[in-house]
C-alpha cells in the first residue's frame, strides 16, 4: 500500500509539471506572438518613416522648382517693367552726363 501512494504521488506531481509546463509554453507562445508583432509594426513604422522623408525631399524639391521658376506676369505688366527700366536707363544716362561735364568743368578750371 505504501508503494502504492507513493506512486499514486509520482503520478500526481508528474500531472502538475505537464500543466505547468503547459501553461509556461502557451505563455511563451503569447510572447512570441507579441514579439513577431512588434517586429512586424516595427519594420511597418520604419517603412512609413522612409516613406515620409521621401515626400518631404519631394516637397521640398517641388518647392525649390516652383521658387526658381519666373513668376508668369500679363503684358501689360511687362510692359510696365519695360518702362520702368528705360526710365531708370535714362536717369543713369543723366547722371552719368552731369558727371562727366562736371569732370570736364574741373578739368578746364584748373587749367
Amino acid at each position: 500500500i505504501q508503494g502504492q501512494r507513493s506512486l499514486e504521488s509520482l503520478h500526481r506531481q508528474l500531472k502538475a509539471k505537464d500543466t505547468k509546463i503547459s501553461k509556461q509554453t502557451e505563455r511563451l507562445q503569447v510572447l512570441t506572438d507579441m514579439l513577431e508583432q512588434r517586429d512586424r509594426q516595427l519594420e511597418e513604422l520604419s517603412t512609413a518613416k522612409r516613406d515620409r522623408e521621401r515626400m518631404q525631399q519631394k516637397v521640398a524639391e517641388l518647392e525649390d522648382v516652383m521658387k526658381s521658376q519666373t513668376r508668369v506676369v500679363s503684358h501689360a505688366e511687362a510692359e510696365r517693367r519695360l518702362i520702368e527700366q528705360e526710365r531708370r536707363l535714362r536717369e543713369s544716362e543723366r547722371q552719368a552726363r552731369e558727371a562727366s561735364d562736371a569732370l570736364r568743368q574741373e578739368h578746364a578750371e584748373k587749367e
